[in-house]
C-alpha cells in the first residue's frame, strides 16, 4: 500500500532461506523490529547489506499499472533513508495465470555505520492493491561487516 513503507518481518533462522544476520554479532539484530543496529561503542564500521525476496503485485484488471518494491532503510523513515531498492511494475496488458505477477527482487550495497545507526528491510506498492512479500522461506536479509 503506497504511503508508509511496511517493515518486512518474520526473518528468523527457522526458515531455510531466511538468515537475518551473518555477522557473528547477533546482539546487533532485533527480530521484533527487523533492525540491525550498531551498538554503543561499535565505532565506525562498514557493512555489506543484501535483501532478496519473492514479491507479488496484483495485475490491474482495467488499463493501468501497479507497482511494488523492496528496499533497505538506513536510520530513518524519510525517502532519503531508503538507500537501496528494487522496483517492478505489473501492467494490465500482461498475460499471466492468476491475477498476480511475481518477481524475485534483490537490493544490496555497502553501508557506513556508527553507533545507533540501523538497517531495516521494507516494502511498499500501489495504494489499495494486494502486494505480497514472502518474508519467510523466500526472503533473505543479510548484513556482514567488511571493515
Amino acid at each position: 500500500s503506497s504511503g508508509s513503507d511496511v517493515v518486512i518481518d518474520n526473518l528468523t533462522g527457522s526458515y531455510y532461506n531466511s538468515y537475518p544476520v551473518a555477522n557473528n554479532t547477533s546482539s546487533w539484530w532485533d527480530s521484533s523490529t527487523s533492525k540491525f543496529t550498531a551498538p554503543t561503542g561499535s565505532g565506525t564500521t562498514y557493512h555489506y547489506v543484501s535483501l532478496t525476496s519473492l514479491v507479488g503485485v496484483t495485475i490491474p484488471s482495467a488499463s493501468g499499472v501497479n507497482w511494488g518494491f523492496i528496499g533497505i532503510r538506513h536510520s530513518g523513515t524519510a525517502t532519503q533513508n531508503l538507500i537501496y531498492r528494487a522496483y517492478f511494475e505489473a501492467y494490465s496488458s500482461e498475460q499471466h495465470d492468476g491475477n498476480m505477477k511475481f518477481h524475485t527482487m534483490s537490493a544490496q550495497g555497502v553501508v557506513k555505520m556508527v553507533a545507533g545507526n540501523y538497517l531495516q528491510p521494507v516494502g511498499n506498492g500501489t495504494s489499495g492493491v494486494n502486494i505480497r512479500i514472502h518474508s519467510g522461506t523466500y526472503t533473505n536479509f543479510s548484513v556482514m561487516q567488511i571493515a
